[in-house]
């Protein structure tokens, strides 16, 4: 029920945790059948989250690149094509925020290791190069510290 309110863009607001985090179980499901739909789900899903949720998505966000970055990139350019770039930007977002708490004032060093780590799992030059852009956006629009 939850996947399909959050894919008919309605809100959402349950106060059982594992009904709010569903979506980050499903991106990890094993029923290739339903990746596409699962990650279009997770993606629209990732627009209305903030606080603790936020975390979850963040921190779902960045092992779903990890493992599979090749059906990132595949699925992610559907989704810009469909969508505009309101998903990629909510990626970023919620990556570069699970960074940020995890790996407080070394987030562009991580953001570095994790590229470096996500490229060596590319599979094409077509993918190397999107998730190169991924990053580089990531670490550009990060404040210089001084």
């Amino acid at each position: 029920m939850i996947m399909l309110t959050v894919f008919l863009r309605k809100f959402v607001n349950y106060a059982n945790e594992d009904l709010v985090l569903s979506p980050t179980d499903s991106l990890f499901s094993d029923n290739d059948s339903m990746q596409l739909y699962y990650f279009e789900v997770f993606t629209k899903w990732l627009n209305g989250t903030d606080g603790y949720v936020s975390e979850g998505a963040g921190e779902a966000a960045l092992r779903y690149l990890k493992q599979k970055p090749g059906q990132f990139v595949s699925f992610i350019q559907k989704d810009i094509e469909s969508n505009s770039e309101v998903g990629y930007l909510n990626w970023q977002e919620r990556i570069k925020g699970e960074l940020g708490i995890s790996y407080e004032d070394e987030e562009i060093k991580y953001m570095h290791l994790f590229r470096n780590k996500i490229l060596d799992k590319c599979n094409t030059k077509e993918e190397s190069e999107f998730i190169q852009l991924f990053f580089y956006e990531m670490i550009v629009s990060e404040p210089i510290k001084e």
